[in-house]
């Protein structure tokens, strides 16, 4: 095999085009998201909501016990923040991790067929 499945690309630039939207809408429809703990969750959201939804696309693996998808979000801090970042209004990245949901791209079935006359 040649490169990733098709499933694993359309599933990553289905993640990025949610997510991407969704910040945009935060974006747009609040004048003002404070530079401070309270406004960084603001913007998480956006990330654990198209996360959640990838979840329930099976596009992100669930946990076998808890149903839940197998992600992990950082969202950082206003502490985590530099000098730099705050004069520039730049807030500092939010990192996520995420288990791609398995699928099945081949199978064979083998078996005997038999007729008694």
């Amino acid at each position: 095999l040649i490169g990733e499945f098709i499933d694993t690309i359309l599933g990553g630039d289905w993640i990025a085009k949610r997510m991407r939207n969704l910040l945009y809408d935060i974006l747009l429809n609040n004048a003002t998201i404070h530079y401070g703990d309270d406004g960084f969750g603001m913007i998480a959201t956006a990330v654990l909501q198209a996360l959640a939804e990838a979840t329930n696309l099976g596009i992100i693996a669930r946990d076998a016990e808890s149903k839940a998808g197998v992600f992990t979000v950082n969202i950082p801090k206003y502490s985590e923040s530099t000098e730099e970042q705050r004069r520039n209004r730049v807030m500092p990245d939010i990192t996520w991790e995420a288990l791609l949901a398995g699928a099945i791209h081949q199978v064979k079935s083998k078996g005997v067929l038999r007729a008694s006359m």
